[in-house]
């Protein structure tokens, strides 16, 4: 896989080279951009869990620090798209509508906090060191996974119960996978070196091995598929033709068919049952609860209590507890009704085609921002998380920063 020159300049380090205010400026940056990402993936959430008021008071203080001191001008350079806003602002309208509005103030200052600060810290940094950002938070994470295996092994790897596997300082399995999944994204698409590439993602794919996670094993193998399409793509176009290159995405179209019709299949081999660990029986819940607000749901905030309804509806539905959907858009629509998933979805397509432009122009950042939207939609396939907080904050600035 050849990279351009510029994906290799992203490892050069250039605090040398600035004048003292601005090197101050940008650590203060990298520390709260760190900081909100590696919270974001809830790295730590077992080791050192924090209040979301915790949390915001911390960010906010580090993010206004940053702001205070970064060179005049930065902030003229941030673009908020028009479909980003729409999104946000219909997020906080629900606040009226929602049966539990203490719920929707806790969870949503925390997640309106951390997509803030990478929206606006990303394209104030560059996407250089929005990459370098990335990818130390994920190291971060990783290291955290064995502090929490030597600090409370019990705790860290699951022998028994509804979740057994590593998980670390993560509270679930499926929440590590994501973070992990991300990272070995950057360093397939960035990182100069081969062999740190594959050494990476073989460390990756051990680690949600040990997760005994379904979701994270499958989607690894898929974005692997899609890199290695979609790093081929350029070099058919320019000896074949831009219609081998149509044949090649359609032939990869065609493989991940034939993948969907052995998937049960898959499924029963990999330990599982076909109700996805009872995931069907809790989206039929999810589904009729969404068909009393289809267009405006329940409000941001509405899993946040689970002895109101609907949720205590759908729990009784279930035979068991639950804390989300498991399943993106259903949480979606159910938070902020067909009109939040419609500005979601469109959230997504921005990225996607910011992505494919950047692709198109050799741009390994673009082939990057391609592989996380198909890691969001793969992982939101079963879980909640990909919709809210970091995850959509990482989507906008992806789309942010290729605009530039």
């Amino acid at each position: 896989m050849n990279l351009s020159a510029r994906s290799v300049s992203l490892w050069v380090d250039e605090t040398e080279s600035r004048p003292p205010l601005t090197a101050l400026w940008r650590q203060l940056a990298l520390i709260s951009l760190t900081f909100a990402i590696v919270d974001g993936f809830g790295a730590y959430s077992q080791l050192l869990p924090l209040t979301p008021m915790k949390y915001v008071v911390v960010q906010l203080a580090l993010l206004i620090a940053t702001l205070i001191v970064c060179p005049p001008g930065s902030l003229a350079k941030v673009f908020l798209p028009i479909p980003s806003l729409l999104l946000v602002g219909w997020w906080v309208l629900s606040y009226m509508w929602d049966n539990n509005r203490a719920g929707w103030i806790s969870v949503s200052s925390r997640d309106l906090t951390v997509i803030v600060t990478v929206v606006l810290l990303a394209q104030v940094l560059g996407e250089a060191d929005f990459v370098r950002c990335l990818l130390r938070s994920g190291y971060i994470s990783i290291g955290l996974i064995f502090v929490a295996l030597a600090v409370q092994p019990g705790l860290a790897y699951s022998v028994a119960g509804p979740a057994p596997g590593l998980h670390g300082g993560f509270i679930h399995k499926n929440t590590m996978a994501p973070c992990l999944l991300l990272t070995a994204a950057v360093v397939v698409c960035m990182h100069p070196s081969r062999a740190v590439r594959r050494w990476l993602v073989a460390f990756v794919a051990v680690l949600l091995f040990l997760g005994q996670t379904t979701t994270g094993l499958a989607t690894l193998a898929a974005l692997l598929l899609v890199n290695g399409v979609l790093g081929s793509y350029k070099r058919v176009v320019r000896r074949l033709g831009r219609a081998a290159g149509s044949l090649l995405i359609g032939a990869a179209l065609l493989a991940t068919l034939v993948a969907a019709t052995t998937f049960s299949s898959l499924v029963l081999l990999s330990g599982k049952d076909l109700t996805f660990s009872s995931r069907t029986v809790i989206w039929e819940g999810v589904t009729d609860a969404i068909s009393g607000r289809f267009w405006l749901g329940y409000g941001y905030g509405v899993w946040e209590n689970l002895w109101v309804e609907p949720i205590r509806s759908i729990n009784l539905n279930n035979g068991f507890i639950v804390a989300h959907a498991h399943n993106a858009a259903l949480d979606l629509m159910l938070r902020l009704g067909a009109v939040g998933l419609g500005l979601y979805v469109i959230q997504l397509l921005n990225a996607a085609r910011a992505g494919w432009r950047g692709l198109i122009g050799d741009d390994p950042f673009g082939r990057l921002v391609l592989l996380y939207c198909t890691m969001i939609v793969l992982v939101g396939f079963s879980e909640s998380l990909p919709a809210f907080g970091l995850w959509l904050g990482l989507l906008i600035a992806f789309a942010t920063l290729k605009r530039r």
